[in-house]
């Protein structure tokens, strides 16, 4: 890929970056949060994945692969490989960078003459126009109401356990924001007969 093409595959990222990736706000018990999203992609040929700091994420954009995944280095799931293209499955890598886990689950059906097997990705209860569970440029409300939780839980609960000298009140996002947030596909949706697959595809 060109370093002209390069350059106009961030300028459309950061542009979908900002049109899923919106400001909102989460009413938890009787308080209400404001949340900002500060999401920006730049091109740096001069970085690479064990050069990564604690919450910085790489972005392969060399259209080698034919689908976005993510990478773990460290634990962490940073290193994004997309195809040149900037389409809503880099965005939705990009939830897992920040911390989003799948709100999908891909069936396959045993009966499939096919290698491999006849399969397709179901979205979770009330995640079908959701980034994160369907082919959706959307966020659900449950994302925001996670962040500050999840914000809540490292900024005042973990730090009780500090010296006063040792807190802060800044906090990285890293790990699975939404780890307490239970979701699944209706039973009632998945094709009779079918069965979770057994080699995901992410």
């Amino acid at each position: 890929m060109s370093e002209k093409d390069r350059t106009k595959a961030i300028e459309d990222m950061n542009a979908q970056i900002k049109e899923t990736f919106k400001d909102g706000t989460a009413k938890i018990g009787d308080e209400v949060y404001n949340i900002k999203f500060d999401i920006t992609a730049e091109y740096n040929n001069d970085i690479e994945t064990k050069d990564l700091g604690s919450g910085e994420n790489i972005m392969v954009v060399d259209g080698k692969s034919e689908r976005g995944e993510t990478q773990s280095s460290n634990g962490k799931a940073n290193c994004l490989s997309i195809v040149g293209k900037m389409d809503l499955q880099s965005i939705h890598e990009i939830g897992h960078m920040i911390g989003f886990r799948d709100r999908y689950s891909d069936y396959e059906n045993p009966a499939s003459r096919t290698n491999p097997k006849e399969w397709r990705s179901i979205a979770h209860d009330g995640y079908d126009d959701d980034v994160m569970g369907a082919e959706s440029k959307n966020l659900n409300q449950s994302h925001y109401d996670d962040v500050v939780k999840y914000a809540s839980f490292k900024l005042i609960t973990a730090q009780n356990h500090l010296l006063p000298e040792n807190r802060t009140n800044k906090t990285g996002m890293l790990g699975a924001i939404d780890s307490n947030t239970k979701s699944a596909v209706s039973p009632e949706r998945i094709p009779k007969g079918w069965q979770p697959r057994q080699a995901q595809i992410k």
